[in-house]
């Protein structure tokens, strides 16, 4: 209908429609409802969760089944004899489980803000290539098979080995999931919905701890004192907002703006502070750029050349 009244171009509806071609019909409508009034606008991320959401609701067999393919084809290619090793540098591209996914980003994250703690002026992301490779070096420096034979112990007859197991440590990794009556799980730091025998499989893995948390009030204003939010009151807008909430932005590293700047009076609580990816939080602060949180998860920003833009996180699939 969109397209009919000329609100949107056909394209757009095009590259809605063709993603649900192997729904059942409600969980075409079900996308179709949800992704509507943003279709002008939309993001492919935000289809895919859209379209994901709908499976996993309306044709569980078919998402487990999806589930278990993907599992099949999960790899990591390191590309060794491309045209970029003439430049020093090497790609790597790959599917991973997601809660390794996870993992993953976490430990790449942290290794590479110690690094710009020891000092590296190095940009975000060259830290971050560097930092897988300072995680690999130190996993290689580990001997976790080996050990010293004992030279008091009794010769035993030559014959096949047990491997010893590698020692690790377990996951760090932490998802928010929400459960719903269709034994769909939706994990609130992805905004991605998985199934809960999916979810199951993560938490029975070895090594993993499964920590049990309060469910965190969206609407509710946290405060803390001082400048930095408290644990609380940035995970709370972590889940809220997602991701930088500037008008058409999908960064996901972020920074903790204060609406109300705090050297002005601004507190830190949960309805003055949202998520600004570095760019846009030097834009709001130093230019004209300005907006106002009607309601939590909203956002009304203000151009320099006096548009209104709408940021509705309450929406989004």
């Amino acid at each position: 209908q969109r397209v009919l009244d000329l609100d949107i171009p056909l394209w757009r509806a095009v590259r809605i429609a063709e993603r649900t071609q192997y729904l059942p019909l409600e969980g075409a409508a079900q996308v179709d409802q949800a992704l509507a009034p943003s279709a002008h606008t939309v993001v492919e991320a935000q289809i895919e969760r859209a379209v994901a959401s709908a499976l996993a609701e309306h044709a569980p067999l078919e998402a487990e089944h999806r589930r278990k393919k993907a599992e099949e084809h999960q790899h990591l290619d390191i590309d060794l004899t491309g045209p970029h090793l003439l430049d020093g540098v090497a790609e790597i591209h790959g599917h991973l489980d997601l809660a390794d996914a996870l993992d993953l980003d976490a430990a790449i994250g942290a290794t590479a803000r110690q690094l710009a703690d020891l000092g590296s002026t190095e940009s975000l992301d060259v830290r971050r290539a560097r930092a897988a490779g300072e995680i690999a070096r130190a996993q290689a420096a580990l001997d976790l098979t080996h050990t010293e034979p004992d030279p008091t112990a009794p010769t035993e007859p030559a014959g096949p080995t047990e491997p010893v197991a590698p020692t690790r440590g377990g996951r760090g990794v932490t998802l928010y999931a929400h459960l719903n009556a269709t034994d769909v799980a939706f994990l609130d730091n992805t905004r991605s919905p998985v199934l809960v025998e999916q979810l199951l499989t993560w938490c029975q893995a070895m090594g993993t701890k499964v920590t049990i948390k309060p469910v965190i009030d969206l609407n509710a204003n946290l405060s803390s004192d001082g400048y930095v939010p408290s644990t609380a009151v940035a995970e709370q807008v972590d889940l809220r907002d997602r991701r930088c909430v500037f008008p058409f932005c999908t960064r996901l590293r972020t920074d903790k703006d204060h609406r109300v700047p705090y050297d002005s009076g601004g507190q830190t609580e949960s309805h003055n502070v949202a998520r600004l990816c570095r760019g846009h939080h030097r834009a709001k602060t130093f230019s004209t750029w300005t907006y106002d949180i009607p309601a939590p998860g909203i956002y009304l920003w203000h151009s320099p050349a006096g548009n209104t833009l709408l940021v509705d996180r309450t929406r989004e699939p």
